[in-house]
């Protein structure tokens, strides 16, 4: 990665010691994650491969990284996550199917084109607008499928590790359930369901 001019003429008025660090926005020209890359965010070491890299000299709160999406990788993941049928105790979560919709056109027709990137996962649409107590609350009358799906723990911690959002709805199958899987299908999400206290909504 090369410094810009502007970096260089900082560098002659400040000394290279005085270089300010800042953002690095990294984009792919392909989808293929390299197997190892370092980068500074003082401009000076990298060794990505067939990437795109600036220089920005201010973070912002709001700012993300562009993320790469190897989607082979995310479905190949997934779907060895979703073999696992539900066992009594476990925890498991909701997610808006619209989002799940989107994820599916995303690395299916889409092809992973960042443009059509279903974002970070939003439950939002399984909230209710009146908080009780200042915290948030399940809607009534969610259907399962239609409105929401159901996935295990390693499936939702993999789903925010790449892509983050929430809030988390926690639903726990009771320990003496004779039937997990078709208690699930059958069960009443602002009843059996919980929201994640820990869930701050950045915007």
């Amino acid at each position: 990665m090369q410094p810009t001019e502007e970096m260089l003429r900082r560098e002659a008025l400040e000394g290279p010691s005085n270089r300010k660090s800042g953002k690095l926005t990294v984009r792919f020209n392909g989808y293929g994650v390299p197997s190892s890359y370092t980068v500074m965010t003082d401009g000076r070491v990298s060794n990505m491969v067939n990437t795109v890299v600036a220089h920005e000299d201010e973070f912002g709160r709001s700012s993300r990284s562009l993320v790469v999406h190897d989607i082979r990788a995310e479905v190949r993941k997934l779907q060895s996550f979703h073999q696992t049928k539900p066992r009594p105790g476990e925890t498991w979560f909701a997610v808006n199917a619209g989002w799940i919709r989107a994820w599916l056109l995303f690395v299916s027709k889409y092809k992973g084109e960042e443009v059509h990137s279903p974002g970070t996962v939003d439950n939002m649409p399984l909230i209710s607008d009146d908080l009780m107590n200042g915290t948030f609350q399940i809607k009534t009358g969610l259907v399962i499928k239609k409105d929401f799906r159901m996935i295990n723990k390693k499936s939702w911690d993999y789903y925010q590790n790449v892509y983050g959002g929430g809030p988390a709805i926690e639903v726990q199958i009771p320990s003496n359930c004779a039937e997990p899987a078709k208690w699930l299908s059958n069960l009443q999400l602002d009843v059996a369901g919980r929201v994640n206290s820990n869930y701050v909504d950045s915007d």
